[in-house]
């Protein structure tokens, strides 16, 4: 609700990040789209317009799943991997901002979910904290999904 409050893009994720392409049926993918649907509807009160497969899973049925409810499928352009780093702060945002382009999508975590051990994702909001700073100073605007998707977007 707070994100919605303050203007952020909500979008589905499933709920509970399966990675839908290891989903055999329509039914189970659709019934991890459509629970957080309504979960993300019941908390803003309107539904979310984009969807994030988990771990990037986007085979024909999950992207079929997807636009037979009206949810375009929007993928990253920028990322760390999923390793825990051993490169400071530093480094890690100059790796992010090296793979930045304008109309760049760029993921970060903050938390664990489907991660083993117990390491934590706290290098990531460090890191944007840089990121952020970084790209602002060269210019960059932040928008949403929406703004990126509307018709003659600069």
């Amino acid at each position: 609700q707070r994100m919605s409050r303050d203007g952020d893009e909500i979008g589905n994720h499933t709920q509970s990040h399966a990675h839908l392409n290891f989903l055999l049926t329509q039914q189970a993918i659709g019934g991890e789209i459509d629970a957080a649907q309504a979960a993300i509807t019941a908390a803003t009160g309107h539904p979310a317009r984009y969807l994030r497969p988990p771990f990037g899973a986007r085979d024909y049925a999950a992207i079929d799943a997807a636009q037979r409810r009206g949810l375009r499928v929007v993928m990253w352009t920028a990322m760390l991997g999923d390793e825990p780093p051993t490169a400071a702060n530093a480094e890690l945002a100059r790796q992010l901002l090296d793979q930045v382009h304008d109309g760049a999508i760029i993921v970060m975590h903050d938390g664990d979910q489907g991660r083993p051990g117990t390491g934590g994702r706290t290098y990531e909001w460090a890191a944007a904290r840089l990121v952020i700073a970084r790209l602002k100073a060269q210019g960059y605007r932040f928008v949403t999904i929406s703004e990126m998707d509307r018709p003659g977007h600069a």
